[in-house]
């Protein structure tokens, strides 16, 4: 009886660890940065915290775009998109569930959009309006002040 008690006592034990290391990991995977960009280190991609919306043309463009300080900004891909829809970093962004731009294109006029309600994949013509987050590589030290705010 005293080691059925003792199995019982530890299965508890393992599963109670369980519970608590979800948040220690999502701790140390994702940063609000506090300048509008969301770093998730798992993925070691930083992303926007707001979106926007528009076509894929005006998604392509970013040769313009700062954020955070960083100018080398693109559109994600279809991957990045889907990994940031199951990443708990995604519960520090603006999120809408609906369509968002990938930069994978499907032909000339059509392009793939990631479904942030569920999760699917599906492509659409390119001057369709979906929302529009930008991503950039973590370890990169692009920034137009050249502040160094961490590297890998």
């Amino acid at each position: 009886m005293k080691k059925l008690y003792a199995v019982a006592a530890m299965a508890v034990m393992l599963c109670l660890a369980g519970f608590v290391m979800p948040g220690v990991t999502f701790a140390q995977q994702c940063l609000d940065n506090g300048d509008g960009t969301v770093t998730d280190y798992n993925s070691r991609l930083m992303w926007q915290k707001n979106i926007s919306a528009g076509n894929w043309t005006r998604a392509n463009h970013t040769a313009d775009i700062t954020i955070g300080g960083h100018s080398d900004w693109r559109l994600p891909s279809k991957g990045e998109l889907f990994n940031l829809y199951n990443s708990v970093c995604k519960s520090m962004m603006v999120v809408k569930n609906e369509g968002y731009w990938s930069s994978d294109s499907y032909n000339d006029s059509a392009a793939w959009v990631v479904d942030f309600s569920n999760g699917s994949m599906r492509y659409e013509v390119v001057f369709n309006n979906h929302f529009i987050r930008f991503v950039r590589n973590a370890h990169s030290n692009t920034k137009s002040n050249t502040k160094v705010i961490r590297k890998f």
